[in-house]
C-alpha cells in the first residue's frame, strides 16, 4: 500500500479514553448541514483526508475488525520497537496483522527516561539506521510503509537529524518525520534534500504555528495533531469544573453540551447493548 497516489493527509492522535466508534464519528463530522461521511475519514477545510494515528499500547483491545470497519487506514505508532531488531520487526508484524497502513518508528533511546522534560535523547546514527534497516524489512514483507522518525534536531541539532533522515532514506523508508524543525527555513531545507513524503507533528506552542494548507504547500504530504484533542479537552474540563464549584451549576456550559442520545450514538451504544 502506499501514500504517494492519496494526496494530502491530516493525522488525529487518539485519545486513550475513546473507543475506535466514537473516533471514527469524531472524524467523520462534516460541517454543518452537509451529509456525513460516517467511518471513512472526515475532510476539513484543505480537502484533505483525516485519519488516525493508533497507539496500541494504549488501545490494546481494539481489533483488527473494529479498526478496518472504522478506517479506510489507519497509521500506526510503534514506538522506538521496543528492543533489539527482532523486537521491532515484531512491533511491525502486530500492527500489520491489525490492517495498520504504515508504522512509525523512530531512533530515541530504549529503554526511555520517564517524562519529556529536557532533550529528548536518540541512540547513535549507526544504530538509528541498523533499527531502521530491520523495520524497512519486516514492513516490506508484510506489504506496509514504515514511518521512519528521527528526533535528534533537539539534543544533536538540525545537520544531524537531517544526515539520519537521508540514511533512513537510503535505507527504505518510505514515509520521513523529522521531529522540532525550529523554523519554516528547516522545514524547506529538508524538504528540498528529501526525495521522499514527509510527515510533520503539529505540537501546539513548540513548533512554528501554520495551517494545514501552509504545511501542504510548503511541500509536506501528512501533517500531524498527536495531543491537541487531548490539550483542547483539558482545557475545556478545566473551565468546566472551575465553573461548576464556583456557581454551584452547569447551566453555563448546556449550550455546548451534547443531548444524551446524540452522546449515546456517537459511541455506538447500541452496538454493545
Amino acid at each position: 500500500m502506499t501514500f504517494r497516489g492519496f494526496g494530502f493527509q491530516l493525522l488525529a492522535g487518539v485519545c486513550a479514553s475513546l473507543s475506535v466508534g466514537a473516533l471514527a464519528a469524531l472524524l467523520a463530522q462534516p460541517p454543518q448541514g452537509q451529509p456525513a461521511q460516517a467511518g471513512r475519514g472526515g475532510r476539513g477545510g484543505t480537502g484533505a483526508a483525516l485519519f488516525p494515528l493508533v497507539d496500541v499500547s494504549k488501545h490494546g483491545s481494539i481489533t483488527r475488525d473494529e479498526l478496518k470497519a472504522a478506517f479506510a487506514k489507519w497509521l500506526a505508532d510503534g514506538d522506538t520497537g521496543h528492543g533489539n531488531a527482532l523486537a521491532v520487526q515484531k512491533v511491525i508484524r502486530t500492527y500489520a496483522r491489525r490492517g495498520a497502513a504504515a508504522v512509525l518508528i523512530e531512533d530515541k533511546i530504549w529503554p526511555r527516561p520517564l517524562g519529556h522534560g529536557g532533550a529528548k535523547l536518540v541512540i547513535e546514527r549507526d544504530a538509528a539506521v541498523l533499527r531502521c534497516r530491520a523495520a524497512v524489512e519486516a514492513c516490506c514483507e508484510e506489504g506496509i510503509l514504515l514511518l521512519a522518525r528521527t528526533d535528534a534536531r533537539v539534543s544533536r541539532g538540525f545537520d544531524e537529524a537531517l544526515a539520519r533522515i537521508q540514511a533512513f532514506v537510503a535505507e527504505g523508508a518510505h514515509i520521513l518525520f523529522l521531529d522540532s524543525p525550529q523554523s519554516e527555513d528547516e522545514m524547506r531545507e529538508a524538504l528540498r534534500k528529501i526525495d521522499a513524503p514527509m510527515m510533520f507533528n503539529y505540537v501546539e506552542k513548540r513548533v512554528p504555528a501554520l495551517s494545514a494548507q501552509r504545511f501542504e504547500a510548503i511541500g509536506f504530504k501528512i501533517v500531524c495533531y498527536p495531543i491537541s484533542a487531548t490539550l483542547a479537552y483539558a482545557h475545556l474540563m478545566t473551565r468546566f469544573y472551575a465553573a461548576l464549584k464556583d456557581t454551584g451549576t452547569t447551566q453555563s456550559y448546556e449550550r455546548e453540551m451534547l443531548d444524551i442520545p446524540i452522546y449515546e450514538a456517537l459511541l455506538d451504544r447500541a452496538r454493545y447493548s
